[in-house]
């Protein structure tokens, strides 16, 4: 039903493993709206695809490019497109590894809007707001 806009999302994500950023900027619509939960550095709603381009350059350098996406599922409706995927990360010899649920508003050609949910909130926080060591 909604092949174009899947295929919008798995382009997105596979540029974010392959630590593309302009490849995913790409992918998203030039007002795309972002949210990005909990009380980490990173946690905001980013507005714009500026914006969210700054985050994954931010993103990128806080992980050193290790940021890894494994997509396990995208399914969509008429209006949204959900992935399932699970991430992995170091920064400061830490690694962790979460799932985490996108839910998304994309047209044929690009993402509109994000909300992410992670499966253990505190932990990605406690990740994201570390000390370089």
């Amino acid at each position: 039903m909604s092949g174009g806009r899947e295929s919008v999302v798995r382009g997105y994500f596979a540029a974010i493993d392959r630590g593309d950023g302009e490849g995913a900027a790409a992918m998203l619509h030039d007002d795309v709206v972002y949210h990005f939960p909990g009380r980490s550095p990173f946690a905001s709603t980013y507005d714009g695809k500026q914006a969210v381009a700054g985050y994954l350059r931010r993103l990128s350098e806080y992980t050193g490019g290790t940021l890894r996406v494994q997509v396990h599922d995208v399914t969509s409706s008429a209006e949204h497109v959900v992935a399932l995927s699970q991430v992995t990360a170091t920064h400061a010899g830490v690694t962790l590894s979460w799932r985490l649920a996108l839910i998304m508003h994309v047209d044929e050609e690009s993402i509109r809007e994000i909300w992410l949910h992670y499966g253990d909130q505190h932990a990605v926080d406690e990740f994201l707001s570390m000390a370089d060591g």
